[in-house]
């Protein structure tokens, strides 16, 4: 809520859906676990980088949790790209850590939703007559305007989704997708 939207909330929910979305998909699905493991935890890690400044102005209470959050989601995705390189060693070992990475992460992202949901409903909640929002405390915070996401227009980050979902979710899996051309045998049979 003191951040630039675009640069933060735009990028980080686009990532942050992209990263649930993979992990549920590698969490049914153990060729999706392994084959898929290097993006989804360098998409982490951006994500852990990219929320921390916003963390770190939490001032609800919830800045160290958040902060350690940032740092544990980044470790896993390091693991997590160790366990990739060192996976045909011993795959039953990799793919059981592999699915302990995936499921720490998406349970500290969820998780982290979750804090933060009285926050965002509190915030509507204070929306008055003129259409402002009231100062929930006692002014802005002293990083307002001066955080990372400040030191870019918005338009950066509404490059980054365009440019992200665009690729990520339209063009990938467009070109992961296999068509039959020729028609099967079985098509072509007449009883």
């Amino acid at each position: 809520m003191r951040t630039p939207a675009c640069n933060f909330i735009l990028v980080h929910c686009t990532v942050g859906i992209t990263i649930l979305s993979m992990s549920v998909m590698a969490m049914t699905n153990r060729n999706f676990r392994k084959n898929y493991c290097v993006p989804f935890f360098a998409f982490t890690i951006f994500h852990s980088f990219q929320t921390a400044p916003a963390s770190w102005i939490n001032d609800a209470g919830f800045m160290p949790l958040f902060m350690v959050a940032c740092l544990l989601q980044g470790a896993m995705a390091v693991w997590g790209l160790q366990t990739r390189k060192t996976y045909d060693q011993d795959p039953a070992k990799a793919d059981k850590e592999l699915h302990l990475q995936y499921g720490v992460i998406t349970f500290i992202n969820a998780a982290a939703a979750f804090l933060e949901v009285p926050n965002i409903m509190k915030a509507f909640g204070h929306k008055n007559q003129t259409g402002e929002w009231n100062v929930i405390k006692e002014g802005p915070h002293d990083l307002y305007g001066n955080t990372p996401y400040d030191l870019f227009p918005e338009k950066v980050g509404v490059a980054f989704f365009v440019i992200f979902t665009t690729c990520v979710w339209f063009l990938w899996p467009l070109m992961l997708a296999k068509v039959d051309l020729l028609p099967s045998k079985k098509a072509t049979k007449v009883a």
